[in-house]
């Protein structure tokens, strides 16, 4: 299984409140999301560069819509993979 740092739009406390954090994705063995870390997560690095190209990396892919995720999931139906 392997994992990266993603960056998810989660719901709020209010009714239409939404906000974006950093969690860790895990992926199946043919690249889809099958999970992510519950808690929030802060990247960190040995270095600058480092915590700079990891950080890049989240940005470079889709953000992930956990409320459509968890409908998609309910549903039994595949895991999308971008905030709509």
């Amino acid at each position: 299984m392997s994992w990266n740092f993603r960056i998810m739009k989660r719901k709020g406390e209010e009714e239409e409140e939404y906000y974006y954090t950093f969690v860790e994705a895990y992926y199946d063995k043919d690249g889809n999301v099958d999970g992510w870390t519950e808690e929030e997560v802060a990247p960190h690095w040995d270095s600058l560069e480092g915590l700079k190209d990891v950080v890049d990396q989240a940005f470079s892919y889709p953000v992930l819509d956990e409320e459509k995720i968890l409908e998609a999931y309910n549903a039994n139906t595949c895991l999308p993979d971008t905030e709509g």
